[in-house]
């Protein structure tokens, strides 16, 4: 298993416990450097995420440091997929490239969740298979939110790449008949809210009101890291490491020091059984799905 690095932080204010904003022009070109000595080849980005495009194209060309990169098609938010739309999003592409300084995009993954459900997705799906065909892109993907989803699409068509949440509570993507689709189609898997977006390392008595109700297994989940003589980050990093389906964990980073101290946990040896990870799943989306939550 890989580390892709996470770029929304270089561009937006991003994560229920993100206390400090976006990150520095200087932090992002420090984050990128250290990436590039531990052989992370892997961004991922969007046009969505502010101005992130913008800053990993200035800093890789400065540097002259090159990284496989991942980005997004804007969402279609369900509205009729015209040829004007079709015409917008390719231009989209274009300018990521631009903005990314690169010749092509190692993915180009839908943003909306159900933009390949959506009544015109076949338009969608055969524009992006031009581009594929064109060189502009090497792998036609989508970033989803819920299992169903990937059932829809891998029936409808043929996709490279996914991204989908799993961490220790949300653990939905784990069922057998997934992981056999998964394995069946050859989709590479890229899990993101490996923290469920910081929640599940804020300290207990900084909870937001709407997650209470999850206050008992999180506690739960402090005292079986302080049981194994671990951090919380480090029991989240090593039940990703053990999914066998999985490819690349996709970690958000605030500062090279994060990136570090993720870098050391995935190094280490993972001494947990597999099925003490299972103690802690939660299948209720309105605390393991950001779509879903109160917006601060």
């Amino acid at each position: 298993m890989k580390l892709a690095l996470g770029t929304v932080q270089f561009g937006i204010d991003y994560g229920i416990a993100n206390n400090e904003g976006k990150v520095s022009f200087n932090e992002a070109e420090s984050i990128l450097v250290y990436a590039a000595e531990n052989d992370i080849k892997m961004l991922d980005t969007a046009p969505g995420y502010g101005k992130a495009e913008n800053i990993i194209g200035q800093i890789t060309r400065n540097l002259k440091i090159n990284f496989d990169v991942i980005s997004k098609t804007p969402p279609m938010n369900n509205v009729n997929i015209t040829e004007d739309s079709l015409s917008e999003l390719e231009k989209t592409v274009d300018a990521s490239l631009t903005a990314l300084n690169t010749n092509n995009l190692k993915a180009l993954l839908t943003h909306g969740q159900n933009d390949f459900i959506h009544k015109d997705a076949d338009k969608l799906y055969k524009k992006m298979l031009t581009l594929k065909e064109q060189g502009v892109i090497e792998n036609i993907g989508s970033s989803i939110y819920a299992p169903e989803q990937l059932q829809i699409i891998t029936q409808r068509y043929d996709i490279d790449y996914i991204q989908l949440p799993n961490n220790i509570l949300d653990q939905r993507f784990n069922s057998p008949h997934i992981i056999k689709l998964l394995n069946e189609k050859e989709i590479k898997v890229f899990a993101r809210s490996a923290y469920l977006q910081g929640l599940l390392l804020i300290s207990i008595d900084e909870l937001p009101e709407q997650f209470l109700p999850m206050r008992e297994k999180l506690i739960q989940l402090a005292q079986f890291a302080k049981d194994n003589n671990k951090s919380i980050q480090r029991v989240c990093l090593e039940y990703l490491q053990i999914q066998d389906h999985i490819d690349y964990i996709v970690l958000g980073i605030q500062s090279k020091q994060q990136l570090s101290q993720a870098i050391d946990c995935l190094k280490t040896n993972i001494n947990i059984p597999k099925n003490d990870f299972t103690l802690f799943s939660c299948n209720n989306e309105n605390f393991i799905d950001p779509s879903k939550w109160k917006t601060k």
